[in-house]
């Protein structure tokens, strides 16, 4: 049988509730931990069912929602939004907080991690800077950006924001970030 608990943090931001989620087995004998870092435009519960399967293996598995994801947004207007100063680096450290959380719990257990997507690039970023006591990480839908784009895609949301403040959803930079790259590739 498996047991889901929900679970609660303050973010790195100082100002939200960082929602998140436990999968355990009713045994309770695991032999590792799994933190799972989602995606872009997801939330942890999309993990359920891979999530059910590792626990029926004996893995608990623990993840949260993102700031501007699921069930840690407080209202439509945040969705997608990090923070202003150093937005992922915020992220990051709530995915640490999590991960001490945990181990301050299962400090015996191996500890693996899974990034997705947008989640991998985090994931990348944590693991440079968090890397002791993990014992594998998992990197899938990942890419590379150059430096000259992750420069230029910076500074252009930074003019938007100042005109149009951080919480303002630009169709320029969602085309130039989905939809442009995919046009370019050779068929």
């Amino acid at each position: 049988m498996i047991k889901k608990e929900d679970i609660q943090f303050l973010s790195q931001d100082g100002i939200t509730m960082i929602h998140g989620v436990r999968w355990m087995s009713q045994g309770g004998a695991y032999r590792a931990v799994l933190q799972v870092v989602h995606g872009m435009v997801e939330y942890i519960e999309r993990y359920e069912p891979f999530a059910k399967f590792l626990t029926e293996q004996h893995i608990l598995v623990v993840g949260h929602d993102h700031l501007g994801h699921g069930q840690s947004v407080r209202s439509t207007e945040e969705w997608g939004f990090f923070s202003e100063k150093h937005p992922s680096d915020t992220v990051v450290e709530d995915i640490h907080r999590l991960r001490r959380m945990v181990q301050e719990e299962y400090p015996q257990l191996p500890y693996f991690m899974m990034g997705h997507s947008m989640g991998s690039y985090l994931l990348r970023k944590y693991l440079c800077l968090h890397p002791e006591g993990v014992q594998g990480a998992v990197i899938m839908g990942t890419g590379k950006v150059s430096n000259l784009t992750m420069r230029t895609g910076i500074l252009l949301c930074r003019m938007i924001a100042r005109f149009r403040g951080w919480h303002y959803r630009s169709r320029l930079v969602q085309t130039l970030s989905y939809a442009l790259p995919f046009c370019l590739r050779p068929r």
